[in-house]
């Protein structure tokens, strides 16, 4: 079974992203995947989501907006994560996600990013 970090924004943009988080992991499952959620806080630093990323995984899902992706993306440089990243738009703007031309609907975003 391959494996997906999931790191989330609870913050982003409306929280929008509380009621899809079952709708991504059934997403997920059915393509024969594993996910491992991490919820981003002010109290945890963001170096905590990737203590356990080894080999297995496949790939860092994040969602949230502009903000949240830089904020991973940097993490993931400092910390020489070198892996692919998917994107969930779940920010306000969201001016990244829609220049990629980055569906919106959660469902749509997990299927392009698994295939």
């Amino acid at each position: 079974m391959k494996k997906v970090k999931f790191i989330y924004n609870p913050n982003s943009g409306e929280r929008r992203i509380g009621n899809e988080i079952d709708k991504i992991i059934e997403t997920y499952q059915k393509y024969n995947y594993s996910v491992s959620p991490f919820r981003l806080s002010k109290d945890r630093p963001i170096s905590d989501a990737f203590f356990d990323i080894d080999c297995d995984y496949d790939h860092v899902l994040i969602s949230g907006g502009d903000g949240t992706v830089d904020l991973i993306v940097n993490a993931m440089k400092e910390l020489n994560v070198n892996m692919s990243i998917g994107i969930l738009p779940s920010g306000t703007a969201n001016d990244f996600a829609k220049f990629l031309g980055i569906p919106f609907d959660v469902e749509e975003a997990c299927k392009q990013i698994i295939n």
